[in-house]
């Protein structure tokens, strides 16, 4: 019954509508795309670390939340998932789901905190190695840029290969979130960004004066 108590705020806040302007699957297997969208959605607020661990649910309790007899097997959801990536629609949708966070207020314009995490990667495929922070380690694995509010709500995140680095990523988020504010009519006076000592640089800093960027800086003295 949780679960459903979650209905009338994803279409205040228009979930599916939004995806299914961006996406263009109407069904897939039985299921419409409404409904394994909520399937995912409902993966994460039930605190499902991943799609293996979605084996572990009762088909017929879970299938209730999304107006199903059933809910959609493992294979079914991956299969998705791989036919949602190659539409290559994944930082569009981002943009559309900030474009409604700025309308309804759920994110606050004004001040920007970028960061960067690290996402290890524990596939058999091999990609490119980056630095762990936190076990102080190389490992296999991607970088997530965020783009948040002072409420620590977020507008963007770009998941990138691990030789791309925050110093480079804060002009192209700024200019992303510049962009998304626009749209909705926001004004887009200058930013104030904060972002830790990673992104110390002083060919940054001189970005942040030019017409393109345009934006007030706050960061933490690297070599203090």
């Amino acid at each position: 019954a949780g679960g459903l108590l979650f209905v009338p705020l994803l279409r205040q806040h228009n979930f599916t509508s939004i995806i299914k302007r961006t996406i263009d699957i109407e069904t897939y297997e039985g299921y419409t795309l409404e409904q394994l969208c909520l399937t995912l959605l409902y993966c994460d607020v039930f605190g499902f670390r991943s799609v293996e661990n979605f084996k572990t649910v009762y088909p017929e309790e879970f299938g209730v939340l999304i107006g199903k007899t059933l809910s959609p097997s493992i294979f079914t959801i991956r299969r998705f998932l791989h036919k949602v990536r190659k539409l290559k629609k994944g930082e569009q949708l981002m943009e559309e789901f900030g474009k409604e966070y700025l309308i309804s207020g759920l994110v606050k314009w004004g001040v920007l905190y970028i960061d960067a995490h690290f996402l290890p990667y524990y596939g058999v495929y091999i990609i490119k190695m980056g630095w762990h922070g936190v076990r102080q380690i190389p490992m296999k694995g991607s970088y997530n840029f965020m783009a948040i509010d002072d409420k620590f709500n977020p507008l963007i995140f770009l998941i990138r290969p691990s030789s791309e680095d925050l110093i480079k990523k804060i002009p192209e988020l700024i200019l992303m979130a510049k962009k998304i504010a626009e749209e909705v009519g926001l004004s887009n006076d200058r930013l104030i960004i904060v972002f830790d000592r990673e992104g110390y640089s002083a060919d940054l800093f001189r970005k942040f004066d030019s017409d393109e960027v345009n934006a007030t800086f706050i960061t933490w003295a690297k070599y203090f």
